[in-house]
Protein backbone atom coordinates (compact mmCIF):
# COMPACT_ATOMS: atom_id res chain seq x y z
CA UNK A 1 0.00 0.00 0.00
CA UNK A 2 1.32 3.13 -0.84
CA UNK A 3 2.59 6.02 1.95
CA UNK A 4 0.06 8.21 0.57
CA UNK A 5 -3.22 5.65 1.40
CA UNK A 6 -2.18 5.13 5.14
CA UNK A 7 -1.43 9.19 5.43
CA UNK A 8 -4.49 9.62 4.85
CA UNK A 9 -6.13 6.87 6.76
CA UNK A 10 -4.31 8.72 9.56
CA UNK A 11 -5.74 11.85 8.69
CA UNK A 12 -9.14 10.82 8.44
CA UNK A 13 -9.17 8.37 11.46
CA UNK A 14 -7.93 11.19 13.80
CA UNK A 15 -10.66 13.58 12.28
CA UNK A 16 -13.39 11.31 13.00
CA UNK A 17 -12.62 10.52 16.30
CA UNK A 18 -11.00 14.57 17.19
CA UNK A 19 -14.77 15.88 15.69
CA UNK A 20 -16.65 13.10 18.25
CA UNK A 21 -14.64 14.38 21.22
CA UNK A 22 -15.46 17.98 19.82
CA UNK A 23 -19.33 17.25 19.54
CA UNK A 24 -19.19 15.81 22.92
CA UNK A 25 -19.77 11.92 22.52
CA UNK A 26 -16.26 10.87 22.31
CA UNK A 27 -15.97 11.53 25.90
CA UNK A 28 -17.39 10.01 29.05
CA UNK A 29 -17.64 10.81 33.05
CA UNK A 30 -15.78 9.67 35.56
CA UNK A 31 -16.63 10.26 39.37
CA UNK A 32 -13.42 10.99 41.08
CA UNK A 33 -13.46 10.16 44.62
CA UNK A 34 -12.80 13.27 47.29
CA UNK A 35 -8.73 13.28 48.89
CA UNK A 36 -6.22 15.17 50.50
CA UNK A 37 -5.53 17.94 47.83
CA UNK A 38 -9.17 18.12 46.54
CA UNK A 39 -11.93 16.77 49.16
CA UNK A 40 -14.96 16.88 47.19
CA UNK A 41 -16.14 14.92 44.89
CA UNK A 42 -15.86 15.54 41.34
CA UNK A 43 -16.72 14.40 37.37
CA UNK A 44 -13.94 14.54 35.00
CA UNK A 45 -14.23 14.13 32.01
CA UNK A 46 -12.65 11.30 30.28
CA UNK A 47 -11.94 11.79 26.25
CA UNK A 48 -11.94 8.19 25.09
CA UNK A 49 -12.06 9.04 21.67
CA UNK A 50 -8.29 10.33 22.21
CA UNK A 51 -6.99 6.54 23.41
CA UNK A 52 -9.14 5.08 20.37
CA UNK A 53 -6.75 7.30 17.92
CA UNK A 54 -3.73 6.44 19.42
CA UNK A 55 -4.12 2.95 19.50
CA UNK A 56 -5.68 2.93 15.93
CA UNK A 57 -3.40 5.68 14.43
CA UNK A 58 0.31 4.87 15.85
CA UNK A 59 0.57 1.33 14.17
CA UNK A 60 -0.15 3.04 11.26
CA UNK A 61 1.99 6.03 11.03
CA UNK A 62 4.98 3.87 11.99
CA UNK A 63 3.76 1.92 8.82
CA UNK A 64 3.86 5.04 6.79
CA UNK A 65 7.33 6.12 8.11
CA UNK A 66 8.58 2.59 7.00
CA UNK A 67 6.68 2.64 3.89
CA UNK A 68 8.19 6.47 3.07
CA UNK A 69 11.55 4.77 3.67
CA UNK A 70 11.43 1.76 1.47
CA UNK A 71 10.77 -0.72 3.43
CA UNK A 72 9.45 -3.73 2.98
CA UNK A 73 6.62 -3.63 5.74
CA UNK A 74 5.55 -7.09 5.33
CA UNK A 75 9.02 -9.01 5.25
CA UNK A 76 9.92 -6.81 8.47
CA UNK A 77 6.68 -8.06 10.52
CA UNK A 78 7.17 -11.86 9.14
CA UNK A 79 10.36 -11.22 10.69
CA UNK A 80 9.34 -9.69 13.85
CA UNK A 81 6.98 -12.43 14.31
CA UNK A 82 9.27 -15.55 13.32
CA UNK A 83 11.65 -13.93 15.75
CA UNK A 84 8.65 -13.82 18.51
CA UNK A 85 7.95 -17.38 17.73
CA UNK A 86 11.45 -18.69 18.60
CA UNK A 87 11.85 -17.17 21.27
CA UNK A 88 8.34 -18.69 22.70
CA UNK A 89 9.83 -21.92 21.34
CA UNK A 90 12.99 -21.22 23.47
CA UNK A 91 11.20 -20.28 26.63
CA UNK A 92 8.87 -23.22 26.27
CA UNK A 93 12.28 -25.54 25.77
CA UNK A 94 13.67 -24.26 28.93
CA UNK A 95 10.52 -24.60 31.08
CA UNK A 96 10.43 -28.56 29.92
CA UNK A 97 13.78 -28.57 31.01
CA UNK A 98 13.35 -27.32 34.60
CA UNK A 99 10.39 -29.18 34.94
CA UNK A 100 12.31 -32.64 33.73
CA UNK A 101 14.91 -31.34 36.45
CA UNK A 102 12.78 -30.50 39.34
CA UNK A 103 12.82 -32.75 42.49
CA UNK A 104 9.36 -34.33 42.51
CA UNK A 105 6.48 -33.61 44.55
CA UNK A 106 5.49 -35.25 47.98
CA UNK A 107 4.40 -38.73 47.08
CA UNK A 108 0.56 -39.49 47.19
CA UNK A 109 -1.03 -42.17 48.97
CA UNK A 110 0.34 -44.95 47.00
CA UNK A 111 4.31 -43.65 48.06
CA UNK A 112 4.57 -42.40 43.93
CA UNK A 113 5.57 -38.96 43.03
CA UNK A 114 2.59 -36.43 42.27
CA UNK A 115 3.00 -35.96 38.72
CA UNK A 116 3.58 -32.38 37.47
Amino acid sequence: MKFEVISMMVTGIATVLYMTMFSGAGKSFVKELGHDINPHDTRDAFYWGRYVDWILTTPLMLWDVLALAGALVLRLIRGYRRRLAQHRHGLAKIQQQARETAEPRCPNANGRPVPN
